[in-house]
């Protein structure tokens, strides 16, 4: 399905680009003589004398000999071929002459004689063609026979590339409907699986329930056994259990040494949070980054008399009441956990046994 996508999706992209290219291209391919472009049949002929009538129309008058040689012309050919649409070649030379114009009026000006005469001819043509659908002239093109190579080939390889677009249209139809197909096996498969896994548990719950029985069932045969052959009295103890020599839970130095760890942990931890909130300035470098001014000078700290003895008297207050918390620990190990002496007699030999 990806590559038929693909392929459509390249064929549709060919299809505008060729579509794109034979819009630029001439149907009718023009014969050129002595590097001059002449028409290719009298009905292309004619067309070019009403394109060569309208200009010369323009700046010359009705009784000119030139007009009308060309009139007489024209009235020939109409006898010959009968009156022909010259719309689709008015519409191009139409254009021709506003680009001629724009490039002229930006060299020489308003009023010289050529844009003056290009502007009665656009003027000419457009009062000739105002009575015309000019939607459809690009399309009268398609209703000629077309006899330039390029615009053949590009109609070829359009044709082409639109039938092979309709015939992949069907295959991606058809791969749609496989698609659909394996879908709604690939949907069925849960159902089947569901069963399965159904079976599976009954079985699984089966065999656990024999294997109880068929345990149940040795069990009992052994009994018998045992009562039949009067084993059952002779069971003896060979190694009795004996009592332990020291609890081994809970580890009591290792609940000491955690707490001393954990506290040391929160108090440098606590410290560290302290620090961090503190947004105090307490260095000339902190003045610096918070105004963006140089510091120019630094005074000292100079603490008085006052401010020592409250410094002295906080730190008195943080070692008693620390002294008083150790004291306080120590008094609950010594009465819960046990006695301070055996305490330090264990930490003692616990540290000869590490050195």
């Amino acid at each position: 399905m990806d590559g038929i996508n693909n392929r459509i999706q390249s064929l549709q992209e060919t299809k505008i680009l060729l579509e794109g290219q034979l819009a630029s291209v001439e149907p009718l391919n023009p014969v050129f003589i002595d590097g001059q472009r002449v028409a290719t049949n009298p009905r292309e002929q004619l067309k070019r004398l009403y394109i060569e009538l309208a200009s010369l129309e323009a700046t010359l008058s009705e009784k000119h000999p030139d007009v009308k040689r060309l009139k007489r012309e024209i009235h020939e050919l109409e006898e010959q071929v009968g009156r022909s649409d010259a719309s689709v070649e008015k519409v191009k030379r139409l254009h021709e002459l506003k680009s001629n114009l724009a490039d002229i009026k930006g060299t020489y000006g308003s009023k010289h004689p050529d844009v003056i005469r290009i502007s009665n001819e656009i003027n000419l043509i457009e009062e000739e063609l105002n009575n015309e659908e000019k939607g459809s002239i690009n399309t009268m093109i398609a209703i000629q026979n077309p006899d330039n190579p390029a615009y053949i080939a590009l109609k070829s390889r359009i044709l082409a590339t639109s039938t092979e677009l309709n015939n992949l249209l069907p295959e991606r139809d058809r791969v749609n409907r496989e698609i659909q197909k394996y879908q709604k096996k690939i949907e069925m498969a849960p159902l089947t699986e569901r069963e399965y896994n159904a079976l599976v548990r009954d079985y699984e719950g089966t065999k656990r329930k024999y294997d109880e029985m068929l345990n149940n069932l040795m069990e009992v045969r052994v009994s018998q056994e045992m009562v039949e052959k009067e084993q059952g009295e002779r069971f003896t103890i060979i190694d009795p259990a004996d009592l332990p020599k020291k609890p081994i839970l809970p580890n009591r130095l290792g609940i000491i040494l955690l707490g001393f760890v954990v506290a040391l942990g929160l108090g440098f931890g606590m410290g560290a949070i302290r620090e961090s909130l503190d947004d105090s300035v307490k260095s000339s470098s902190d003045i610096q980054n918070l105004t963006g001014a140089p510091v120019l000078s630094v005074i000292s700290f100079i603490e008085s008399t006052k401010e020592k003895w409250n410094r002295r008297l906080k730190n008195l207050i943080w070692i008693s009441g620390t002294i008083s918390l150790i004291g306080v620990a120590l008094l609950l190990v010594d009465k819960h956990i046990m006695k301070l002496d055996q305490l330090w007699s264990i930490f003692i030999e616990r540290i000869h046994y590490l050195v």
